[in-house]
């Protein structure tokens, strides 16, 4: 039988219990259980876990039985485990420098999977979108690789989210300082506007 596995913060069906649809005439069976998790909850018509687990959770026992209308009862007692996300162990703050070809590398254990799930990895800018196409990142070695063009800000806020077989996820955001980068300074002038032009005089 199939044993119930949820996931903290996250809403889960958990499989049914087929040992409770029985064959044993026309006597109906009804299922009672007792529940230690008060965010589980148990349909007795539906034979269905359902249930919300919070952070933290590891794994718990539980029992069902079955009576039919005879008073005949069939008990099962099982383990729920419940499924952690991938955790970040270290946030990187890395330097590229522009016009240079640059490379850097996430530490090996920058995620963890509580599971030990093998976990494949994808980068973004922080703000959800692609990485320019002057970088490129390696999802197996964790390797940033590219040319900085002239034209690129003073720093670029990037996202590696790590996802495990489970299909949780985990996400490192940290920055890319670029040194050279060109930066704009501007100088205001209180009470004026429109165009000043000045004359030097010899």
């Amino acid at each position: 039988m199939p044993r119930p596995v949820g996931t903290p913060g996250v809403s889960t069906l958990c499989p049914t219990l087929p040992w409770m649809k029985t064959s044993a005439g026309a006597n109906a069976v009804t299922g009672h259980y007792r529940l230690r998790e008060d965010w589980l909850t148990f349909n007795a018509k539906t034979d269905t876990f359902t249930g919300t687990a919070p952070v933290g959770a590891s794994s718990f026992g539980m029992t069902v039985t079955a009576t039919d209308t005879s008073g005949l009862k069939a008990t099962d007692s099982f383990t729920i485990n419940v499924l952690g996300a991938p955790t970040v162990t270290q946030t990187s703050a890395e330097t590229m420098t522009v016009g240079k070809s640059s490379s850097f590398s996430l530490p090996a254990h920058t995620f963890v999977d509580p599971q030990g799930s093998a976990m494949h990895c994808i980068a973004e800018l922080a703000s959800g979108g692609a990485l320019p196409p002057w970088l490129q990142f390696n999802s197996t070695t964790l390797t940033f690789i590219g040319t900085p063009p002239t034209t690129v800000p003073a720093s670029l806020s990037v996202e590696v989210i790590a996802k495990d077989t489970s299909g949780l996820t985990a996400a490192d955001t940290f920055t890319i300082d670029m040194v050279g980068a060109h930066t704009t300074n501007s100088v205001g002038l209180v009470g004026v506007s429109g165009t000043t032009s000045s004359t030097v005089h010899g």
